[in-house]
This record gives C-alpha cells, sequence and structure tokens, in this order.
C-alpha cells in the first residue's frame, strides 16, 4: 500500500523518472518507472470511474513507453488507446493520442517502412474523432 492517492502517486514518480531519463539509453529510472507501474496496476484492479481508470491506462502507456524494449511485444498502444476509450473528454485523450501516434508512427517508419499502414491509420482517425466529439470539437 502507499500513502496518498495513486495516481497523483504514481504522476509525481513518472516524473521523477522522467527526469533521470535525459538520455534514451539511460536505464537510471526503470526503479522509479516500475514502482509507478506497481502502484497503477493494482489500482485498475479495483472499480474506478471510467475517467480515473483512463488516468490510470494514459499513465501505464507513458511508463510502457519509456521501459519498453521492442515496439512489436509493446503494451503502449494498448493503454493508450484505452486512455482515449476510457476518458475522451479529459486532455489526457489529447496528451495519449499524441502520444500513440507518435509511437505508431516510428514503430511503423523505423521498422524500414515507409508509413503506417492504412488500418493503423485508419483506427488513429477514428480515436481522434471520438476525442473531439467527446470535447465538443
Amino acid at each position: 500500500s502507499f500513502p496518498g492517492a495513486p495516481l497523483a502517486e504514481a504522476r509525481a514518480l513518472i516524473a521523477e523518472a522522467q527526469d533521470l531519463s535525459r538520455y534514451p539509453d539511460d536505464r537510471s529510472a526503470l526503479v522509479v518507472y516500475l514502482t509507478a507501474s506497481g502502484i497503477l496496476n493494482p489500482f485498475i484492479a479495483r472499480k474506478h470511474s471510467k475517467s480515473e481508470l483512463g488516468g490510470a491506462a494514459y499513465l501505464l502507456g507513458v511508463i510502457e513507453s519509456r521501459i519498453g524494449r521492442s515496439f512489436w511485444l509493446s503494451q503502449t498502444e494498448f493503454f493508450l488507446e484505452q486512455a482515449i476509450l476510457l476518458a475522451p473528454q479529459q486532455a489526457l485523450a489529447n496528451d495519449a493520442y499524441e502520444l500513440l501516434e507518435e509511437f505508431l508512427v516510428s514503430g511503423y517508419t523505423g521498422s524500414e517502412g515507409s508509413e503506417v499502414p492504412p488500418e493503423v491509420r485508419a483506427r488513429l482517425d477514428e480515436l481522434k474523432r471520438q476525442i473531439r466529439r467527446a470535447q465538443g470539437g
């Protein structure tokens, strides 16, 4: 059990880990990211509002995007998409979308591909529309 609100505690740990990770290959923040993940995973196992679960999914997506070693085995896409689907009305949905798009574009184009597959682009476009509808845009 961790003191304080789990989402706030995890956000603080992620901020600390991001400060420690000034260089992409520096793994000194790994323990801090894992600690934040250790707070969030039990949190999502309990009943919470969609908004709180969306916040937790976003934070787990951020963590996974920083500690995952392989694009093809990463849970980043899953967590970020869940954040958008659970809380499209929140500002974090925009952040989740931006990180998701960056993750997918760099993953597909970085693997000797020239572009994101059409079905992946279509899914990104649908998520963007859901955010806009939920935020009145």
